[in-house]
């Protein structure tokens, strides 16, 4: 079981290629509904890491995917967009994950 990540950033796939997970840039909505289809049929992948910008680009399917598959698990990871306030965007996550307010 393995972490992938589907970025819509060089530099992230970069980076997180230099830390030893997989990934691919993603350029369009079309790009990442076959990547998701074709990891999701992959049993080695247990979680699939996508950056903010990826979500944006189609919060319905990811949306659907979360409540309707349990694996593999899809996890955000906020972009150069987000990451001037990443304590707001952990704090975010939490509340609206398990309900808890830091």
């Amino acid at each position: 079981m393995r972490f992938y990540l589907l970025s819509d950033n060089a530099d992230t796939c970069l980076g997180m290629r230099m830390a030893g997970m997989a990934g691919e840039l993603i350029t369009d909505v079309d790009t990442l509904h076959s990547a998701l289809q074709r990891l999701g049929t992959n049993p080695d992948i247990a979680v699939i890491a996508l950056t903010a910008g990826l979500i944006r680009l189609d919060p319905a399917l990811i949306t659907t995917w979360k409540l309707k598959r349990s694996q593999p698990l899809l996890v955000e990871v906020p972009d150069h967009l987000d990451s001037h306030d990443v304590s707001r965007n952990i704090a975010d996550y939490i509340m609206n994950t398990i309900g808890v307010k830091l």
